[in-house]
């Protein structure tokens, strides 16, 4: 990839090619490419298209400290406000920031959602961060076997290590998509708050 060339392959990739996006944006960061037009190219594909991986690139892309970090991808936040990779991010922007409240709001949010294994080790985080809590943070690592999004295809239901065009379990083409286990649904979860003041 050109240095040049790499943020017009993104931008020119169709929305419906969200993965094909993805990987591009990767690839921009490790050529070093690092502009406007990739910053613009993530958040185009986020309203449509939320993954940890643009999550990532996106945070690679800003310049400064967490604090920089979490005021941008609160920007990701408001364009798609209600998925669960939004909720995480930012969780996991304020948890590097130490920003104990957002990260906690954030990750309460996110577990009305689904309470995906990396929701728990991010409690967890959390939970050993700010309090000091090692019975709590075990509590949250006890549940974090629950099964994460993965690239999974939609015709036989295999999981995938990344994307590809084609499902290496059954060859069917384009049916690979980041997606929760089938049988995925928000559970209850011990109480969020935060532990009250002795």
């Amino acid at each position: 990839l050109g240095m040049a060339v790499a943020p017009r392959l993104i931008l020119a990739v169709r929305p419906r090619r969200r993965e094909a996006r993805r990987q591009l944006g990767r690839q921009v960061v490790a050529h070093g490419v690092l502009d406007a037009r990739a910053l613009k190219t993530v958040e185009g594909a986020w309203p449509t298209c939320p993954h940890p991986d643009l999550a990532a690139v996106y945070g690679e892309l800003v310049a400064g400290d967490a604090l920089a970090r979490v005021k941008a991808l609160e920007k990701l936040y408001e364009t798609n406000p209600g998925h669960l990779e939004s909720h995480i991010a930012l969780a996991e922007a304020a948890l590097d920031a130490k920003l104990w409240g957002e990260a906690r709001n954030h990750l309460q949010s996110a577990t009305r959602i689904r309470t995906s294994g990396r929701v728990c080790r991010l409690m967890a985080r959390l939970e050993e961060s700010e309090n000091g809590d090692a019975a709590a943070a075990r509590a949250w690592l006890d549940r974090a076997g629950e099964p994460d999004e993965a690239w999974r295809c939609a015709d036989c239901g295999a999981l995938a290590a990344r994307w590809g065009a084609v499902c290496g379990h059954c060859g069917a083409f384009g049916s690979l998509a980041w997606r929760p286990p089938a049988d995925a649904a928000p559970s209850p979860t011990p109480s969020l708050a935060a532990p009250a003041e002795a």
